[in-house]
C-alpha cells in the first residue's frame, strides 16, 4: 500500500499542471491523503495502524487536519456521503489530533475551513466542543467571525453566530470588528445578520475612531450605509482622529448616493470644518465631482447654511475613488501604486499616508515611527487580503 501511495505520489508531480500544489517537503503519507481526500486511504492504512503521528507537521508547520480543513473538504463530503465520514471527521475521531494546532501562517484549522468557506468543516470543527472559536492569526488578530464577516461568507457567519459563544465584536489590530469588516467590503446580507445580533454595537469605533458607517461611506457601499442608518443606534455624525464624518469620507471619494443619504442627518453640519480646516463643499470643489457639488450647495440653501471663504480651493485636483487601491488614513483618498506612505508598525502594519498628507506633516500614531515611500497597503486591503486566505 505504502508502495502505491509514493508511486502516486512521483505520478502526481510530474503532472505540469498540479506543479503549484505538490506536497510540500516533509508531507507524509497522512499530509497527502488528508490533504487531497484520499479517504479509503486514510483509513484503511492510517487510522487502522495507530503507528501514524497524526499531529506531524510538514516544513510549512501544517497537520493533516491544517490541510484537510483548508483544500477540498465539500468535494471530500460530497465523496462520502455513503460512508458519513470526511477527512476531517477521519482525523478528529482519532482522538490524538490537535484540533487547534497552528502553522507557520499562525493559522487554525478553523481559520483555514472559515476562509475558505467549508461550512461542512466548520461544523465538523465546532461540534467537537474543543475548538477554540476566538482563536485568532497573530499578524492581525483576525478570529474566524471576523474573516468570515470581511469575506462575506454568510452561511459561515450565521454557523458561528448561531453557537452563541462567539465574540461578535472581536477587534483585530486595526480595531475592526466584523460589523467592520463587512461594511468595508460592502457585504449587506452579513451586516443585517450581524445587526440582529444583541451583542454587536455599530457605534464601535476602530484605533482611527471610524465606525462600520464611516467605513462603508468611505468605500461607497449605499445600501449598506442604508441598513446602517436605518439602525437606531448608529451616530452618523461620529468624527474619526482627523475630525472627519461619514459625510466627508462619502464626498471626498465621490460618492453622490450616499452622500445623499447621509445629508439629512447633517443638517447645518453642511458648514463644519474637518480637522484639515476644511469644509464638504471644499472637498466637492477640490475634486470636481459636480454631483456631489450640487447635493451639497442644495443643503446649504435648504438649511440657510453659508458657504465659508476656504470653500475655493486654489484648484480642482482629480482624485478619483479606485475601490482596490491603498487609501490614505487621514483624509481618506486613493492612494496611487507607489506613491503612499506606509507604517509597518502602527495598526498591524496596515497604516498609509498620500503624500499630501504626509507632505502637511500628518505621521502616523507614534511620531518614533518612520514612514518610507513605497507601495502602501491600507488596512481595507489588508483585512480582505488575510479575509480570503
Amino acid at each position: 500500500m505504502e508502495g502505491l501511495v509514493e508511486s502516486w505520489v512521483r505520478t502526481y508531480e510530474s503532472l505540469e499542471p498540479y506543479a503549484n500544489d505538490c506536497p510540500s517537503s516533509g508531507s507524509s503519507v497522512v499530509h497527502i491523503a488528508a490533504r487531497h481526500g484520499l479517504t479509503k486511504l486514510l483509513s484503511c492504512l492510517l487510522l487502522d495502524t495507530g503507528k501514524v503521528d497524526i499531529d506531524a507537521k510538514d516544513e510549512y508547520g501544517r497537520t493533516p487536519l491544517s490541510y484537510a480543513a483548508e483544500n477540498g473538504h465539500e468535494a471530500v463530503v460530497k465523496i462520502l456521503l455513503d460512508t458519513g465520514k470526511a477527512v476531517v471527521k477521519m482525523l478528529l475521531n482519532t482522538g490524538k489530533v490537535n484540533i487547534d494546532a497552528r502553522d507557520i501562517y499562525s493559522q487554525t484549522p478553523l481559520l483555514w475551513a472559515t476562509a475558505n468557506r467549508h461550512e461542512a468543516v466548520v461544523k465538523i470543527l465546532l461540534d467537537t466542543g474543543k475548538v477554540d472559536i476566538d482563536a485568532r492569526d497573530t499578524e492581525f488578530g483576525l478570529t474566524p467571525l471576523l474573516r468570515a464577516a470581511a469575506g462575506g461568507h454568510e452561511a459561515v457567519v450565521q454557523i458561528l453566530l448561531d453557537t452563541g459563544k462567539v465574540d461578535v465584536d472581536a477587534r483585530d489590530e486595526y480595531g475592526w470588528t466584523p460589523l467592520s469588516g463587512a461594511a468595508a467590503g460592502g457585504h449587506e446580507a452579513v451586516v443585517k445578520m450581524l445587526l440582529g445580533n444583541a451583542g454587536v454595537q455599530p457605534t464601535r469605533t476602530d484605533r482611527l475612531g471610524r465606525t462600520a458607517l464611516f467605513l462603508a461611506s468611505r468605500m461607497g457601499h449605499h445600501n449598506v450605509v442604508r441598513v446602517l442608518l436605518a439602525d437606531g443606534r448608529t451616530l452618523p455624525e461620529a468624527k474619526d482622529w482627523r475630525g472627519s464624518t461619514p459625510l466627508f469620507a462619502a464626498v471626498r471619494n465621490g460618492h453622490a448616493e450616499v452622500a445623499e443619504l447621509l445629508l439629512p442627518a447633517a443638517g447645518t453640519a453642511i458648514e463644519d470644518q474637518d480637522g484639515f480646516g476644511r469644509t464638504l463643499i471644499w472637498w466637492a470643489r477640490r475634486t470636481g465631482n459636480s454631483r456631489v457639488l450640487q447635493l451639497l450647495v442644495q443643503q446649504a440653501e435648504r438649511t440657510s447654511s453659508p458657504i465659508h471663504d476656504n470653500a475655493a480651493p486654489p484648484e480642482t485636483v482629480s482624485a478619483p475613488f479606485i475601490s482596490y487601491s491603498a487609501w490614505c488614513d487621514a483624509c481618506t483618498l486613493s492612494i496611487p501604486e507607489s506613491c503612499g506612505y506606509s507604517c509597518r508598525i502602527c495598526l498591524g502594519g496596515g497604516f498609509c499616508l498620500c503624500a499630501e498628507c504626509f507632505d502637511r506633516g500628518i505621521g502616523c500614531l507614534d511620531p518614533s515611527h518612520a514612514l518610507p515611500l513605497r507601495s502602501s497597503e491600507s488596512a481595507y486591503d489588508a483585512f480582505l487580503r488575510t479575509a480570503s486566505g
